[in-house]
Protein backbone atom coordinates (compact mmCIF):
# COMPACT_ATOMS: atom_id res chain seq x y z
CA UNK A 1 0.00 0.00 0.00
CA UNK A 2 1.41 3.48 -0.41
CA UNK A 3 2.49 5.51 2.04
CA UNK A 4 1.94 9.28 1.88
CA UNK A 5 5.67 9.67 1.50
CA UNK A 6 5.60 8.02 -1.62
CA UNK A 7 2.29 9.17 -3.45
CA UNK A 8 2.60 11.26 -6.39
CA UNK A 9 1.34 14.66 -7.33
CA UNK A 10 -1.84 14.76 -9.49
CA UNK A 11 -2.45 17.05 -11.81
CA UNK A 12 -5.99 17.59 -13.51
CA UNK A 13 -5.80 19.14 -16.81
CA UNK A 14 -3.51 18.23 -19.49
CA UNK A 15 -3.66 21.54 -21.36
CA UNK A 16 -1.11 24.17 -21.78
CA UNK A 17 -1.22 24.86 -17.89
CA UNK A 18 -1.56 21.20 -16.68
CA UNK A 19 1.57 20.23 -18.69
CA UNK A 20 3.51 23.45 -17.76
CA UNK A 21 3.06 22.32 -13.96
CA UNK A 22 3.93 18.60 -14.71
CA UNK A 23 7.52 19.49 -16.39
CA UNK A 24 7.87 21.86 -13.29
CA UNK A 25 7.03 19.35 -10.80
CA UNK A 26 9.11 16.80 -12.15
CA UNK A 27 11.92 18.88 -12.91
CA UNK A 28 11.52 19.63 -8.97
CA UNK A 29 11.88 15.81 -8.24
CA UNK A 30 8.20 15.04 -7.55
CA UNK A 31 6.66 12.11 -9.01
CA UNK A 32 3.67 13.03 -10.82
CA UNK A 33 0.38 11.50 -12.41
CA UNK A 34 -1.59 13.46 -15.23
CA UNK A 35 -4.96 13.07 -15.74
CA UNK A 36 -6.81 14.43 -18.05
CA UNK A 37 -10.80 13.87 -19.42
CA UNK A 38 -10.21 13.86 -23.32
CA UNK A 39 -10.05 10.68 -24.92
CA UNK A 40 -6.56 11.87 -26.44
CA UNK A 41 -4.02 15.28 -26.36
CA UNK A 42 -4.99 18.06 -28.43
CA UNK A 43 -5.27 21.55 -28.21
CA UNK A 44 -8.23 23.42 -29.82
CA UNK A 45 -7.82 27.17 -31.35
CA UNK A 46 -5.46 29.41 -33.07
CA UNK A 47 -2.42 31.55 -32.62
CA UNK A 48 -1.19 32.76 -29.20
CA UNK A 49 1.26 35.40 -27.94
CA UNK A 50 3.73 34.58 -25.81
CA UNK A 51 6.33 37.43 -23.51
CA UNK A 52 9.29 37.47 -22.65
CA UNK A 53 9.34 36.04 -19.53
CA UNK A 54 7.35 33.11 -20.49
CA UNK A 55 9.55 32.22 -23.28
CA UNK A 56 12.51 33.02 -21.13
CA UNK A 57 10.93 29.74 -19.46
CA UNK A 58 10.42 27.60 -21.73
CA UNK A 59 14.22 28.21 -23.38
CA UNK A 60 15.12 27.58 -19.50
CA UNK A 61 13.50 23.90 -19.92
CA UNK A 62 15.70 23.45 -22.62
CA UNK A 63 13.07 23.61 -25.00
CA UNK A 64 14.53 26.86 -27.18
CA UNK A 65 15.69 25.13 -30.03
CA UNK A 66 12.30 23.37 -30.42
CA UNK A 67 10.37 26.09 -29.44
CA UNK A 68 12.24 28.35 -32.40
CA UNK A 69 11.26 26.30 -35.55
CA UNK A 70 7.30 27.13 -34.77
CA UNK A 71 7.43 30.55 -33.55
CA UNK A 72 7.97 33.98 -34.54
CA UNK A 73 8.76 37.58 -33.15
CA UNK A 74 7.16 41.05 -33.37
CA UNK A 75 6.89 43.96 -31.51
CA UNK A 76 3.86 45.52 -32.38
CA UNK A 77 0.45 44.78 -33.83
CA UNK A 78 0.12 47.33 -37.49
CA UNK A 79 -3.04 48.59 -37.25
CA UNK A 80 -5.48 48.77 -40.26
CA UNK A 81 -8.81 51.01 -40.87
CA UNK A 82 -11.33 48.06 -40.83
CA UNK A 83 -13.67 49.17 -43.59
CA UNK A 84 -10.72 50.11 -46.15
CA UNK A 85 -7.24 48.43 -44.95
CA UNK A 86 -5.85 52.29 -44.72
CA UNK A 87 -2.65 51.90 -42.05
CA UNK A 88 -3.79 53.13 -38.69
CA UNK A 89 -0.51 52.82 -36.64
CA UNK A 90 1.14 50.27 -34.61
CA UNK A 91 -0.20 48.67 -31.61
CA UNK A 92 2.89 48.19 -29.43
CA UNK A 93 3.56 46.25 -26.31
CA UNK A 94 5.06 47.73 -22.93
CA UNK A 95 7.99 46.39 -21.82
CA UNK A 96 7.07 43.59 -19.02
CA UNK A 97 11.04 44.00 -17.31
CA UNK A 98 13.11 46.89 -16.82
CA UNK A 99 14.11 46.11 -19.96
CA UNK A 100 13.06 48.51 -22.43
CA UNK A 101 13.93 45.83 -25.27
CA UNK A 102 11.53 43.31 -23.83
CA UNK A 103 9.18 45.45 -25.52
CA UNK A 104 8.16 41.71 -28.28
CA UNK A 105 6.27 39.09 -28.13
CA UNK A 106 6.26 35.73 -29.92
CA UNK A 107 2.97 33.92 -32.10
CA UNK A 108 2.53 30.29 -31.92
CA UNK A 109 -0.20 27.98 -33.00
CA UNK A 110 -1.88 26.81 -29.36
CA UNK A 111 -1.78 23.12 -30.61
CA UNK A 112 2.46 23.54 -31.66
CA UNK A 113 3.24 24.62 -28.24
CA UNK A 114 0.63 22.10 -26.71
CA UNK A 115 2.79 19.44 -28.68
CA UNK A 116 5.83 20.46 -27.42
CA UNK A 117 5.14 20.32 -23.78
CA UNK A 118 3.24 17.10 -24.08
CA UNK A 119 6.56 15.91 -25.55
CA UNK A 120 8.35 16.28 -22.26
CA UNK A 121 6.22 13.77 -20.31
CA UNK A 122 6.37 10.05 -20.47
CA UNK A 123 3.46 8.89 -22.29
CA UNK A 124 2.89 6.69 -19.07
CA UNK A 125 2.80 9.80 -16.82
CA UNK A 126 -0.52 10.74 -18.82
CA UNK A 127 -3.91 9.10 -18.37
CA UNK A 128 -6.65 10.18 -20.39
CA UNK A 129 -10.44 9.25 -20.71
CA UNK A 130 -9.88 9.97 -16.78
CA UNK A 131 -12.68 13.00 -15.96
CA UNK A 132 -12.35 13.97 -12.16
CA UNK A 133 -15.58 13.67 -10.47
CA UNK A 134 -14.70 14.96 -7.23
CA UNK A 135 -11.41 15.07 -4.45
CA UNK A 136 -11.34 13.39 -0.71
CA UNK A 137 -9.39 15.22 1.58
CA UNK A 138 -7.63 12.66 3.55
CA UNK A 139 -5.61 15.18 5.88
CA UNK A 140 -2.34 13.71 4.74
CA UNK A 141 -2.86 12.80 1.24
CA UNK A 142 -5.77 13.37 -1.39
CA UNK A 143 -7.93 10.63 -3.18
CA UNK A 144 -8.82 11.36 -6.98
CA UNK A 145 -12.68 10.28 -8.13
CA UNK A 146 -13.42 10.00 -11.34
CA UNK A 147 -16.58 9.53 -13.47
CA UNK A 148 -15.79 5.96 -14.25
CA UNK A 149 -16.42 4.97 -10.36
CA UNK A 150 -12.21 4.10 -10.62
CA UNK A 151 -10.13 6.48 -8.22
CA UNK A 152 -6.52 7.15 -7.79
CA UNK A 153 -4.44 8.70 -4.71
CA UNK A 154 -1.95 11.72 -4.33
CA UNK A 155 -0.05 13.36 -1.93
CA UNK A 156 -1.59 16.80 -3.57
CA UNK A 157 -3.56 17.70 -6.85
CA UNK A 158 -3.29 20.74 -9.20
CA UNK A 159 -6.54 21.66 -10.39
CA UNK A 160 -5.17 22.48 -13.89
CA UNK A 161 -8.98 21.74 -15.20
CA UNK A 162 -9.73 24.95 -17.55
CA UNK A 163 -13.09 27.10 -17.19
CA UNK A 164 -15.08 24.81 -15.91
CA UNK A 165 -12.91 23.47 -13.27
CA UNK A 166 -14.36 20.47 -10.63
CA UNK A 167 -11.38 21.53 -8.41
CA UNK A 168 -12.43 25.44 -8.27
CA UNK A 169 -15.60 24.42 -7.36
CA UNK A 170 -14.88 21.65 -4.56
CA UNK A 171 -12.12 24.25 -3.18
CA UNK A 172 -14.60 27.23 -3.77
CA UNK A 173 -17.77 25.06 -2.48
CA UNK A 174 -19.42 26.46 -4.77
CA UNK A 175 -20.13 27.22 -8.70
CA UNK A 176 -18.75 30.63 -9.52
CA UNK A 177 -20.63 32.05 -12.75
CA UNK A 178 -18.99 32.93 -15.76
CA UNK A 179 -19.30 36.75 -16.94
CA UNK A 180 -20.03 37.44 -20.56
CA UNK A 181 -18.06 39.95 -22.31
CA UNK A 182 -20.40 40.68 -25.23
CA UNK A 183 -17.90 39.10 -27.38
CA UNK A 184 -18.20 36.44 -29.80
CA UNK A 185 -14.54 34.80 -31.61
CA UNK A 186 -14.13 33.38 -34.55
CA UNK A 187 -11.18 31.66 -35.24
CA UNK A 188 -9.64 29.31 -38.11
CA UNK A 189 -5.86 28.78 -39.25
CA UNK A 190 -5.12 28.12 -42.70
CA UNK A 191 -1.75 28.16 -45.11
CA UNK A 192 -0.24 31.72 -46.18
CA UNK A 193 0.44 30.75 -49.86
CA UNK A 194 -3.57 31.13 -50.06
CA UNK A 195 -4.07 34.48 -48.02
CA UNK A 196 -0.11 36.32 -49.41
CA UNK A 197 -1.82 38.22 -51.62
CA UNK A 198 -5.09 39.70 -49.11
CA UNK A 199 -2.41 40.83 -46.45
CA UNK A 200 0.04 43.84 -46.09
CA UNK A 201 3.73 43.14 -45.64
CA UNK A 202 3.50 44.04 -41.73
CA UNK A 203 2.18 40.87 -39.51
CA UNK A 204 0.64 40.58 -37.79
CA UNK A 205 -2.40 42.97 -38.03
CA UNK A 206 -5.40 43.99 -37.07
CA UNK A 207 -8.53 45.52 -39.20
CA UNK A 208 -10.70 47.42 -36.54
CA UNK A 209 -13.87 49.39 -37.00
CA UNK A 210 -14.04 51.49 -33.43
CA UNK A 211 -17.77 53.00 -33.59
CA UNK A 212 -18.92 49.38 -33.95
CA UNK A 213 -15.80 47.44 -30.88
CA UNK A 214 -15.45 44.90 -34.09
CA UNK A 215 -11.65 43.48 -35.19
CA UNK A 216 -10.24 41.03 -37.06
CA UNK A 217 -6.39 39.84 -36.43
CA UNK A 218 -3.81 38.00 -38.04
CA UNK A 219 -1.04 36.72 -36.72
CA UNK A 220 1.89 34.60 -38.79
CA UNK A 221 2.27 30.86 -37.24
CA UNK A 222 4.58 28.48 -38.19
CA UNK A 223 7.58 30.60 -38.94
CA UNK A 224 5.17 32.33 -41.60
CA UNK A 225 4.20 29.05 -43.29
CA UNK A 226 0.28 29.83 -41.78
CA UNK A 227 -1.82 32.46 -40.38
CA UNK A 228 -4.43 32.28 -38.10
CA UNK A 229 -7.24 34.82 -37.63
CA UNK A 230 -9.11 36.32 -34.70
CA UNK A 231 -12.38 37.84 -35.94
CA UNK A 232 -14.02 39.36 -32.31
CA UNK A 233 -17.26 40.97 -33.11
CA UNK A 234 -20.08 42.10 -30.74
CA UNK A 235 -22.86 39.57 -30.24
CA UNK A 236 -25.58 40.74 -27.51
CA UNK A 237 -26.96 37.36 -26.29
CA UNK A 238 -24.19 35.39 -25.26
CA UNK A 239 -23.81 31.78 -26.21
CA UNK A 240 -22.67 28.56 -24.02
CA UNK A 241 -19.17 28.55 -22.29
CA UNK A 242 -17.58 26.10 -24.28
CA UNK A 243 -13.86 26.19 -26.50
CA UNK A 244 -15.50 23.71 -28.95
CA UNK A 245 -18.40 25.69 -30.65
CA UNK A 246 -17.99 25.75 -34.56
CA UNK A 247 -19.88 28.07 -37.28
CA UNK A 248 -20.33 27.69 -41.14
CA UNK A 249 -17.23 29.43 -42.87
CA UNK A 250 -19.73 31.09 -45.01
CA UNK A 251 -22.07 32.64 -42.07
CA UNK A 252 -18.41 33.96 -40.81
CA UNK A 253 -18.15 35.85 -44.37
CA UNK A 254 -21.42 37.23 -44.58
CA UNK A 255 -20.80 38.53 -40.92
CA UNK A 256 -17.51 40.65 -42.20
CA UNK A 257 -19.27 42.09 -45.03
CA UNK A 258 -19.04 45.47 -43.23
CA UNK A 259 -15.10 45.18 -43.31
CA UNK A 260 -12.47 45.60 -45.77
CA UNK A 261 -12.99 43.25 -48.39
CA UNK A 262 -9.71 41.39 -47.85
CA UNK A 263 -11.12 40.34 -44.43
CA UNK A 264 -14.24 37.92 -45.77
CA UNK A 265 -11.99 36.79 -48.74
CA UNK A 266 -9.58 35.66 -45.89
CA UNK A 267 -11.99 33.96 -43.96
CA UNK A 268 -13.50 32.81 -47.66
CA UNK A 269 -10.35 30.89 -48.39
CA UNK A 270 -10.14 27.96 -46.27
CA UNK A 271 -10.33 24.68 -47.15
CA UNK A 272 -12.22 23.97 -44.35
CA UNK A 273 -16.15 24.49 -43.92
CA UNK A 274 -16.48 25.59 -40.24
CA UNK A 275 -14.57 28.19 -38.13
CA UNK A 276 -14.23 28.14 -34.44
CA UNK A 277 -16.87 29.83 -32.58
CA UNK A 278 -17.44 30.73 -29.04
CA UNK A 279 -18.02 33.15 -26.61
CA UNK A 280 -15.91 35.36 -24.43
CA UNK A 281 -16.47 34.84 -20.68
CA UNK A 282 -14.12 35.61 -17.71
CA UNK A 283 -15.21 35.42 -13.84
CA UNK A 284 -13.87 37.15 -10.89
CA UNK A 285 -11.12 37.12 -9.49
CA UNK A 286 -10.93 35.17 -6.44
CA UNK A 287 -8.47 34.69 -3.47
CA UNK A 288 -8.85 31.20 -2.50
CA UNK A 289 -7.09 29.15 -4.68
CA UNK A 290 -6.06 26.27 -2.04
CA UNK A 291 -7.35 23.75 0.19
CA UNK A 292 -5.00 21.54 2.41
CA UNK A 293 -3.81 20.18 -0.49
CA UNK A 294 -5.35 20.86 -3.32
CA UNK A 295 -4.72 24.09 -5.62
CA UNK A 296 -5.43 25.52 -9.01
CA UNK A 297 -3.78 26.54 -11.95
CA UNK A 298 -4.27 28.69 -15.22
CA UNK A 299 -8.19 28.96 -16.11
CA UNK A 300 -8.86 26.88 -13.41
CA UNK A 301 -7.67 30.06 -10.76
CA UNK A 302 -7.90 33.03 -12.93
CA UNK A 303 -9.75 32.78 -16.40
CA UNK A 304 -8.55 36.17 -18.31
CA UNK A 305 -10.24 38.29 -21.07
CA UNK A 306 -8.49 37.83 -23.90
CA UNK A 307 -7.55 41.40 -24.48
CA UNK A 308 -4.35 41.19 -22.49
CA UNK A 309 -3.34 37.80 -24.45
CA UNK A 310 -2.08 36.33 -20.91
CA UNK A 311 -4.12 33.67 -20.58
CA UNK A 312 -1.34 30.66 -21.38
CA UNK A 313 1.55 33.18 -20.09
CA UNK A 314 0.36 33.26 -16.63
CA UNK A 315 -0.92 29.18 -16.58
CA UNK A 316 2.83 28.56 -17.39
CA UNK A 317 4.16 31.29 -15.31
CA UNK A 318 2.17 30.19 -12.62
CA UNK A 319 3.76 26.72 -13.05
CA UNK A 320 7.30 27.64 -12.40
CA UNK A 321 6.07 29.15 -9.09
CA UNK A 322 4.36 26.50 -7.79
CA UNK A 323 7.92 24.07 -8.13
CA UNK A 324 9.63 27.37 -6.82
CA UNK A 325 7.15 26.82 -3.17
CA UNK A 326 7.29 22.84 -3.31
CA UNK A 327 10.71 22.18 -4.23
CA UNK A 328 12.29 20.28 -1.04
CA UNK A 329 9.50 20.24 1.21
CA UNK A 330 8.43 16.99 2.99
CA UNK A 331 5.09 15.34 2.14
CA UNK A 332 3.85 17.33 5.68
CA UNK A 333 4.73 20.98 4.63
CA UNK A 334 2.89 20.47 1.23
CA UNK A 335 -0.30 22.27 2.24
CA UNK A 336 1.73 25.62 3.39
CA UNK A 337 3.85 25.42 0.38
CA UNK A 338 0.75 25.49 -1.86
CA UNK A 339 -0.49 27.94 -0.18
CA UNK A 340 2.35 29.92 -0.21
CA UNK A 341 1.85 29.74 -4.08
CA UNK A 342 -1.12 30.86 -4.30
CA UNK A 343 -0.20 33.81 -1.88
CA UNK A 344 2.68 34.61 -4.61
CA UNK A 345 0.06 33.99 -7.86
CA UNK A 346 -3.24 35.65 -6.81
CA UNK A 347 -2.13 39.69 -6.07
CA UNK A 348 0.24 38.94 -10.35
CA UNK A 349 -3.38 37.50 -12.04
CA UNK A 350 -5.68 40.00 -10.43
CA UNK A 351 -3.75 43.39 -11.99
CA UNK A 352 -3.88 40.89 -14.91
CA UNK A 353 -7.47 40.40 -14.45
CA UNK A 354 -8.09 44.12 -13.73
CA UNK A 355 -5.83 45.19 -16.98
CA UNK A 356 -7.83 42.77 -18.88
CA UNK A 357 -11.32 44.21 -17.98
CA UNK A 358 -9.76 48.18 -18.32
CA UNK A 359 -8.45 47.33 -21.89
CA UNK A 360 -11.69 45.39 -23.31
CA UNK A 361 -13.70 47.83 -21.43
CA UNK A 362 -11.93 50.64 -23.57
CA UNK A 363 -12.23 48.17 -26.55
CA UNK A 364 -16.42 48.46 -26.24
CA UNK A 365 -16.50 51.94 -25.96
CA UNK A 366 -14.48 52.49 -29.59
Amino acid sequence: MSTPESLPVAVVGAGIGGLSAAITLRRAGFPVREYEQAPRLRELGGGIGLRPRTVRILYGWGLGDEYSRYAARFDAVHGLDGRNGHPMGDITFPSETDDPADNWSDSIHRADLHNLLAAQIPAENIQLSRKCRTVVDHGDHVEIRFADDSSELASAVIGADGIHSVIRTLIRGRRDNAVYSGLQSYRGVLPMERVRDLLPQRLPCAWQILESMTMFIVMPLGKGSHVGFDALLPVARAGEESWRGTMARDALVEKLLNFDPAVPEIVRRMAETEVSAFSVYDREPITQWTSNRATLLGDAAHPFLPSEGQGANQAIQDAVVLAECLRGVEPAAIPAALRDYSDRRVPVTTEIHRMSRARHAGMMRG
